[in-house]
């Protein structure tokens, strides 16, 4: 089946689903035909079931832009968890060493870091946000490029 888009995001993980919401949510770049590439799309976790262990430290930054696609209240809703503080050391070092790094909400003067989130919550928040703002979502693997020819041709591989 033949379809044409003015841009394709090949890959539906949080930067692809995020992309594609963020395309679709703004104004300058709404009007465009977007289809997102994803053989397996990330789906809503059900109510009760168990957290999962995958998570994302996700920053303020990335907060406002799930906020832009309307996508952050149903990351909240599945539990997502503030933090104040941060260390980062080196594999080989420890916290309390002299290379670690140490971030602290309070000397910013922001209530919080960002929020733990499960990364299944944040793909499928941001896919339903996509596609409720038109965006066509093609379960196929991405097959081949073809860039010598206008338009630019993609393949994918049909997933059943």
């Amino acid at each position: 089946m033949k379809r044409d888009f003015d841009l394709v995001i090949v890959g539906g993980a949080m930067a692809g689903a995020g992309a594609a919401a963020l395309f679709a949510a703004n104004p300058q770049t709404a009007a465009l035909r977007i289809a997102l590439l994803e053989p397996k799309p990330a789906a809503a976790p059900a109510m009760g079931e168990p957290l999962d262990l995958r998570v994302s430290a996700l920053s303020r930054a990335s907060q406002r832009l799930l906020e832009l696609t309307g996508a952050w209240p149903a990351v909240t809703a599945r539990g997502a968890c503030a933090y104040q503080r941060m260390t980062v050391w080196e594999e080989r070092a420890t916290p309390d060493g002299p290379g670690a790094l140490h971030f602290d909400a309070a000397e910013l003067g922001e209530p919080d870091l960002g929020h733990i989130v499960e990364n299944r919550a944040v793909q499928a928040a941001l896919l339903e946000r996509a596609m409720a703002a038109s965006v066509v979502l093609l379960r196929a693997g991405f097959g081949r490029l073809a860039t010598h020819d206008e338009p630019i041709l993609i393949g994918s591989t049909e997933i059943s």
